[in-house]
């Protein structure tokens, strides 16, 4: 099996973010500790980062792109608006429990006042086609009458929310059987 390259300093440092923030949370995680975690002095960073909120910026865009390649395949193919809204939950469930920095970082980042005012994750270019469907979904009257951005955060939530309940070993273990009705308790929320 080949060998994965090493990351470089900018990589290292985004990857370092989002363990501090996993472990410290949203606030505490500073240029300094991040510096300090990464070993890449804290000029470099701000030669890749202008700001930590531009730091904070990169790894919202960069995992929302990467969670938009894991939703495709929720929209791809044929499938009832049902299918397609579960598939969606499905998908982003299975992307977050194989990407627990990235569930962390998005579960922090949405309940931040960093992320309350900021627009919202659909206004990022790689999820324009989960936009689309929603959009054409609540144009038929299929599902609720609200802003598609709506929606993609509930879905978002809710999918987090499983993930970091299923995923605290200090609470009672959630049944396999809980976590895949997730899907259908989202599609209920959001049919008309």
């Amino acid at each position: 099996m080949a060998k994965k390259p090493p990351l470089n300093r900018k990589e290292q440092v985004m990857l370092t973010a989002l363990q501090l923030i996993q472990s410290n949370g949203l606030q505490s995680a500073s240029m300094a500790d991040i510096s300090a975690k990464s070993n890449v002095a804290v000029g470099t960073i701000y030669h890749h980062f202008e700001s930590r909120e531009a730091l904070i910026e990169a790894l919202r865009t960069q995992l929302a792109n990467q969670l938009a390649e894991a939703l495709a395949a929720g929209l791809a193919g044929k499938g009832s608006l049902k299918d397609k809204v579960m598939g969606l939950w499905n998908n982003a469930h299975a992307f977050f429990v194989k990407n627990p920095l990235a569930a962390s970082f998005l579960d922090q980042y949405s309940s931040s006042a960093i992320g309350a005012s900021t627009a919202g994750m659909l206004k990022i270019k790689g999820l324009t086609s989960v936009q689309e469907f929603f959009k054409e979904a609540i144009k038929q009257g299929k599902v609720r009458k609200v802003e598609p951005e709506w929606l993609f955060e509930w879905l978002l939530a809710s999918v987090l929310t499983t993930v970091r309940v299923s995923s605290n070993k200090q609470m009672t273990a959630i049944s396999k059987k809980s976590v895949e009705s997730g899907a259908e308790m989202c599609w209920a929320a959001f049919k008309a």
